[in-house]
């Protein structure tokens, strides 16, 4: 996802009639067009409408020519769709800022009151067009002006920039956004597209190098223009970027612990070839680190991929923006770098249902970040990471809410998109110390799978929700984790520990929103022996052994709970 928010120093369908959407966790409420308007254009993972949903984009070959000049494209998407009854007619977004020159359905092309494009939506009736199987081929060609990022990645677009020797450096970044501002699509996470061929044109006479998802499938010259094509499998949709600039390019092939060949490569600026080299190095190891962790890179068959951007970084699909400088750090990775990476797991491969489980993909991105810092560093480099996160979360709003939401959110005054990178995270180190290392990553890479056991060559994405990985853990643990869910990942507050001291009796009790049970077990260092407190009905009773025995709570930080401290009545004073 694009970067954290910018209040951290890390840094943040549409029926004409009236239809029933599902929504996040099955809520249902009507939709129109008209509900959204311009809102469609800004924001993404708006409700899908009856018709959207009956829609499978099943192939994409898009063209897209870039005049940097101008700051204009022109494109061309022909698409091969799937069609389920009942639908009547084909919906997309499609920015506004377009003009949509050409539809055509099958070989027919449409005449210009045959299609609509308002507010953001194309809309092309079928009225019978659809083939005796359900696929119909369409086509549309736009062209515009786009939408210029007024703050990539945070709030997205195209970046319009130039290298220091003032030649074109040209990037998308729209995942608050969404594809829509490149090409037209239905926004929403579960509708990625099979296969996108893609050809990036730019001048032939330029230098320009366009980097793209997937693999290079040639290069191609016709005319005033240089084309690049590409071909992904699958890839989020949000994930598809343009990458333009006069990019050197630094290749390798690396044997990673799976057994898979993974090429490798840095598109780079010229004069960068170093810090390309260097950061290519840290991917590699990066890779190993995952696939011993999860499993197997995801994207072997295509590469992992980096292209230096003008802004700070973004999880494209084997095409990973990253705008960090190459800057040296006291840390022993590159946080950018490692964190977008990270996404090719957790939002690539595994990508939310709806908007409202993108902590799926933030909290493990940032965790995993804890994670190999412990791996590499120790654990005080562990610690010290998640320190960090503490004081940035916010708990306003759930990190998962209970029906779904759209990009807006993020930028909010909620806090939302800070507390599912920050709150996230620590709601997995508390997952992890709960249930232990052996059935906390065997969740993760079931969570990224489907399987426990993942094979190089049959890997295909997912779609994943809060509840899926609620019921996975159950199943590896053995136990009923509702409790753990609903306090921390369900409602915002966290949850309190409060204490009273009796003598040699300490008394905890669990303070919840709403009573709820709550049955994390704390523990208890008294001296130099640490013991365990379970809980009944939210309390428990600790034996001290003397009244003047010194005590901890939670001396490891094991868990995430709500401040202040436990404020406990001290002791009786001592007697000569």
């Amino acid at each position: 996802m694009r970067k954290r928010p910018p209040v951290c120093t890390r840094e943040r369908a549409l029926k004409f009639a009236t239809a029933v959407i599902a929504l996040g966790a099955a809520i249902a409420v009507p939709a129109t067009a008209q509900d959204f308007g311009e809102r469609r254009t800004t924001v993404s993972g708006l409700p899908l409408t009856a018709d959207q949903q009956a829609i499978t984009p099943e192939h994409l070959w898009l063209d897209i020519w870039v005049d940097p000049e101008a700051q204009s494209i022109k494109g061309r998407a022909e698409y091969a769709l799937e069609i389920a009854d009942p639908a009547s007619k084909i919906e997309m977004e499609l920015d506004q800022r377009f003009r949509v020159t050409r539809v055509s359905l099958g070989k027919i092309e449409l005449p210009a009151e045959g299609f609509r494009h308002t507010d953001g939506l194309l809309t092309v009736p079928l009225e019978g067009a659809r083939s005796a199987n359900g696929r119909i081929a369409l086509r549309v060609d736009f062209e515009g002006e786009p939408r210029t990022a007024p703050n990539a990645p945070w709030d997205g677009g195209f970046v319009w920039s130039q290298t220091s020797d003032g030649e074109p450096w040209i990037a998308t970044a729209m995942q608050g956004q969404g594809c829509d501002l490149l090409f037209p699509c239905i926004d929403y996470p579960t509708k990625e597209i099979g296969r996108v061929d893609s050809t990036i044109w730019v001048p032939a006479e330029s230098r320009l190098y366009a980097a793209g998802n997937g693999k290079l499938l040639g290069i191609e010259d016709k005319g005033d223009w240089r084309g690049y094509k590409w071909s992904a499998r699958q890839p989020n949709t949000y994930a598809i970027a343009l990458n333009i600039a006069p990019y050197g390019v630094i290749e390798r092939t690396h044997r990673a612990p799976s057994g898979q060949d993974v090429p490798l490569a840095f598109y780079h600026l010229r004069g960068d070839e170093a810090g390309a080299a260097r950061m290519l190095d840290e991917l590699a190891k990066y890779l190993d680190w995952f696939e011993r962790r999860i499993g197997p890179y995801p994207f072997a068959d295509e590469k992992a991929g980096i292209a230096q951007t003008p802004h700070l970084g973004m999880e494209h699909q084997t095409i990973n923006a990253y705008g960090n400088g190459f800057r040296e750090s006291d840390e022993p990775y590159d946080w950018l770098l490692f964190h977008e990476f990270a996404h090719e797991w957790f939002a690539n491969q595994m990508t939310n249902r709806s908007n409202a489980d993108m902590w799926l993909h933030e909290a493990a991105a940032s965790y995993m970040e804890a994670l190999y810092l412990r791996d590499v560093a120790g654990e005080d480099a562990y610690r010290a990471k998640l320190d960090e996160y503490l004081p940035r979360i916010v708990s306003k709003v759930p990190v998962a809410p209970g029906a779904g939401i759209d990009s807006g959110s993020y930028l909010d005054s909620s806090g939302w998109g800070g507390d599912i990178y920050f709150k996230g995270s620590w709601i997995l180190h508390t997952l992890r110390e709960l249930i232990g290392d052996e059935a906390f990553f065997r969740s993760l890479t079931r969570l990224v799978y489907g399987t426990a056991e993942p094979k190089p060559g049959a890997i295909t994405p997912i779609y994943r929700d809060t509840d899926e990985f609620r019921q996975i853990v159950e199943e590896e643990t053995g136990r009923d984790l509702e409790w753990f869910f609903d306090v921390y990942v369900r409602q915002p507050a966290m949850p309190l520990l409060k204490g009273t001291r009796d003598g040699a009796t300490l008394t905890l009790e669990w303070e919840v929103p709403g009573n709820r049970t709550f049955q994390m077990p704390v523990e208890v260092k008294i001296g130099e022996r640490t013991i365990v407190a379970e809980f009944e009905n939210n309390r428990a009773r600790v034996d001290l052994g003397s009244a003047t025995a010194p005590f901890t709570v939670d001396p490891d930080a094991k868990m995430l709970r709500g401040l202040p401290e436990p404020v406990l009545t001290p002791p009786p004073p001592r007697r000569n």
